[in-house]
């Protein structure tokens, strides 16, 4: 029997145990229980449900240092209780100008190269005159380089500017956080002072250092012009940077999409010598408006002379006026610089619209199609 005894006491000790955890098990369920029907942790689930509610209501708008605090029916605009189009408008504008005033660095990259280009046209055409055929020449390059480069360089600055904005842009859009029609009015209503100034710097050291004709009107209507093309190019590109699903993919198909719209402007293939399949072309290409309107711009009214000791039929001397150089680059009569001006203002137009629709898709595209 004492034999016995030491056998069964190590099994009575283990069941012992078990009822004491299943014991402890349910005093934790028990107790658990007890908790989550009490006061306080009532209370404590009020308080931690109105901050996800206060946080979900209130979004912050960060931009470099700064942020908006959005009003509190800011969200769930297609419910119908979202704030309305005004007071997006404003708290976007404020935010697209923060950041423009935040951003130095951007602001001094986009006059410095603007700076840089005009400087390096300058220093290559400096006063070119009016002496022989070379000073047509040289005029030609000189409109030419001044309507692609303001097209090619705005473009490409968009681009860039666009792909740091591109996925806030489709995360909050997709939250509902605001309407599209606010944020594209407010984003290029901002950019466009900018695109303004640094068309007109860039304008103004070209056309005094090069030489063009010494006409204050011309002066502006070339500025005019410059502006038409800054905004060609920043319509442009929002459309490349929302058309493709990355900005690696769209700054690859850019230079596909520039060269020929700058193969057909006028400057290297003459338009009476233009194959008719791509005549098209050179009808939808803004550099080609914008070279057509510089150039009528500056050789209606100019005459040429000879160098010393050459007449007039001589290779060095074949323009006697700025209108022969015109009808050599076969320029049509009807296309005035007002009908150039007209044409690339609604030719932004339109691009601008393009950019909406692809902002739209853009903002509205499931989050897989991404």
């Amino acid at each position: 029997e004492p034999v016995g005894d030491a056998e069964d006491a190590p099994q009575g000790d283990a069941e012992t145990a078990v009822v004491a955890v299943e014991s402890g098990a349910n005093q934790k369920e028990a107790l658990a229980t007890q908790w989550k029907a009490s006061a306080q942790a009532t209370e404590l689930r009020g308080r931690c449900q109105a901050v996800a509610d206060r946080n979900d209501r209130k979004k912050s708008m960060r931009v470099g240092e700064a942020s908006i605090d959005l009003p509190k029916n800011f969200k769930n605009l297609e419910s119908g209780g979202g704030a309305s189009n005004f007071t997006q408008l404003r708290l976007l504008l404020v935010r697209a100008a923060q950041s423009v005033i935040r951003n130095k660095m951007r602001m001094q990259a986009m006059i410095g190269q603007t700076t840089i280009f005009a400087v390096i046209i300058a220093l290559v055409y400096p006063q070119i005159g009016t002496e022989g055929s070379g000073a047509a020449q040289d005029r030609n390059g000189v409109l030419f380089f001044v309507a692609a480069n303001s097209l090619m360089a705005g473009l490409m600055g968009t681009l860039t500017t666009f792909a740091n904005e591109r996925s806030a842009f489709i995360r909050e859009r997709r939250g509902g956080l605001y309407n599209l029609t606010p944020y594209f009015v407010a984003k290029f209503t901002v950019e466009l002072p900018v695109a303004i100034l640094s068309a007109t710097i860039y304008i103004a050291i070209i056309y005094w250092a090069v030489g063009l004709q010494n006409d204050l009107k011309r002066f502006f209507i070339a500025v005019a012009l410059s502006i038409a093309m800054t905004i060609n190019a920043n319509a442009l590109g929002v459309c490349v940077g929302s058309l493709f699903k990355s900005i690696e993919v769209a700054m690859a198909v850019v230079p596909l999409f520039v060269l020929p719209l700058m193969l057909f402007s006028g400057f290297f293939v003459n338009s009476d010598n233009l194959p008719v399949y791509f005549k098209w072309v050179e009808k939808v290409s803004p550099i080609r408006y914008g070279f057509v309107g510089y150039a009528r711009n500056e050789y209606e009214g100019l005459t040429f002379e000879c160098p010393d000791g050459v007449t007039f039929g001589h290779p060095t001397c074949i323009y006697r006026t700025g209108e022969d150089v015109l009808e050599a680059l076969a320029v049509p009569d009807d296309l005035s610089v007002l009908i150039c001006l007209a044409v690339l203002y609604g030719m932004a137009g339109a691009f601008l619209l393009l950019a909406y629709g692809f902002l739209y898709r853009l903002g509205s595209a499931r989050k897989k199609s991404t």
